[in-house]
């Protein structure tokens, strides 16, 4: 072959993979919470013929996956849809603390320094599901006039839901308190459908049916989006070009039931909460090939974190109330705030105790400290956003968590069941049934999402700070060129899974702004 031939063929490869590229319109990510990779792993042996069997087999599976700690909902969903950590994002967990923002309820600003929590309790009544965000539950700005702080401010960089819908594209997301509103991102209007039926609603909150029909809330309103409805079925709408929700059953079904053995042997809790997961999923699938969109929408499973203790047999419950007595036995009116789970974050209202305090944490006994984090081993890992940076970080033995309450399992910590989850690619015309070793973390899922619906990785500001790159091994399979698309995954034809009889007829009231 001459060299103008090897030059043409080459040209013809790169515009047929572009072409291709092209072609992807639609993503739907989905973030089964709590899951790790062992699950997955479990799950599709022993289920050969599920859904979640079928996209690893047609998809890019990543079994060395982990999310950069700490492993908290919050920092979580943002590495998957900004491309970046916490160091970047500022957002170190639901319930942090900041340096110049003012505590909710203080309208003048007096008092510089307030906790910034963001669950349920921001919103205007967590009994129901659809209350809204009460301004008077939110901290407040000085260097906006007083404002209140919402959800979306809380994001130092934009979210892929921004670049796409400043591209003129439909975006949704639906997720589990009105709090995600932080995935709107700075711009406040990220997101054109959001859909966020409040998970505590439900009574008792940590009830494993209750939580089910909570998620299959956001699974109907999925439905409804891929069907070219808004998700409370009121209105036509695009099929957005980025959708997705999180799965709570799994999480709940973790810290209630937890494993049978080290290997992750589920319970059969936790197994229900994987069939369910698995349910959806082929929902989700037979409502693509029966709107037409199939043969051009990618799917991406992950979780936002994994869930410790799997060995059962480590598990040390420690009561917070032990760990704040060691600090306070050193510094007295220590700390402005601290943060437990299965790791201690801590934030001081005078950061020059920051020494002689993490000097006590790690010489401590019956405090399950590991290691401890502080000065420039913390900023070097997780510097960035000063006025919210934690001063020091108390990283624990396996097992341990802060708490008093009966679960036996909890995320937000560095530990490999925390940090170890999946990431599965699926998109047509890539190659599949592909497993690629490399490491590779959660960040890089929002530049792959980007890059296979033909728009710019490096619009996302976290992907540029971080140099966050695409994830590894997704190869476009020229010799499918023939193939129908609507071919390209074994669509299964189950019916869609509906929505609980007790589902709300009244649609989800907009999100205030400021």
């Amino acid at each position: 072959m001459t060299a103008w031939a090897v030059r043409a063929a080459l040209f013809l490869l790169i515009a047929a993979a572009g072409a291709l590229a092209k072609g992807i319109e639609h993503v739907l990510l989905i973030s089964v919470d709590g899951m790790h990779q062992v699950d997955l792993d479990k799950f599709v042996t022993a289920h050969p013929d599920s859904y979640m069997a079928k996209l690893v087999a047609k998809g890019v599976t990543y079994p060395n996956t982990h999310i950069l700690p700490p492993s908290d909902s919050f920092p979580g969903l943002l590495s998957l849809v900004t491309g970046a950590t916490a160091k970047t994002t500022g957002v170190y967990y639901d319930d942090a603390y900041s340096r110049i923002l003012s505590p909710r309820g203080d309208l003048a600003c007096k008092q510089i320094g307030a906790e910034i929590i963001m669950d349920e309790s921001i919103e205007v009544d967590d009994t129901t599901l659809f209350s809204g965000i009460s301004v008077d539950n939110l901290p407040r700005d000085p260097a906006k006039n007083c404002a209140p702080f919402f959800p979306h401010s809380y994001p130092k960089v934009n979210t892929i839901f921004e670049v796409l819908r400043a591209a003129g594209k439909t975006t949704a997301w639906c997720d589990k308190h009105w709090a995600y509103d932080l995935v709107n991102g700075p711009s406040g209007n990220g997101v054109v459908d959001l859909f966020t039926p409040e998970v505590i609603a439900v009574t008792p909150p940590d009830d494993f049916e209750l939580v089910f029909g909570n998620d299959m809330l956001k699974v109907q309103a999925v439905l409804n989006q891929i069907g070219g409805r808004d998700s409370n079925n009121t209105k036509n709408q695009p099929v957005p070009t980025i959708m997705g929700l999180d799965f709570q059953t799994l999480s709940v079904a973790q810290k209630k039931w937890g494993y049978l053995d080290a290997a992750g042997t589920p319970t059969p809790q936790v197994l229900q909460a994987l069939q369910d997961v698995d349910a959806a999923l082929g929902s989700f699938m037979a409502r693509m090939k029966s709107a037409g969109i199939a043969g051009k929408s990618a799917i991406i499973l992950s979780a936002k974190h994994g869930q410790s203790p799997i060995d059962r047999t480590t598990l040390n419950k420690i009561p917070s109330s032990k760990l704040s007595a060691a600090i306070a036995a050193v510094a007295p009116n220590e700390p402005a705030q601290l943060t437990t789970d299965d790791v201690a974050l801590i934030w001081l209202k005078d950061s020059s105790n920051a020494p002689k305090i993490a000097a006590a944490l790690q010489a401590s006994n019956g405090l399950g400290v590991s290691k401890v984090l502080f000065g420039a081993a913390l900023n070097a890992q997780f510097g960035g956003v000063a006025d919210r940076i934690p001063d020091i970080i108390v990283i624990v033995t396996p097992g341990v968590i802060y708490t008093g309450a009966a679960k036996i399992m909890e995320h937000g910590g560095f530990g490999e069941d925390d940090t170890h989850v999946p990431i599965v690619v699926y998109a047509p015309f890539v190659k599949g049934g592909v497993v690629v070793s490399d490491a590779v973390a959660t960040t890089q899922v929002a530049p792959t999402i980007l890059t296979l619906l033909d728009q710019d990785p490096n619009a996302l500001q976290g992907v540029v700070a971080e140099g966050t790159k695409v994830l590894p091994g997704i190869h476009f399979d020229l010799h499918g060129l023939g193939a129908t698309l609507e071919d390209v995954l074994s669509f299964g034809a189950q019916a869609p899974v509906s929505a609980p009889a007790s589902a709300p007829s009244s649609a989800q009231a907009p999100v205030p702004k400021p």
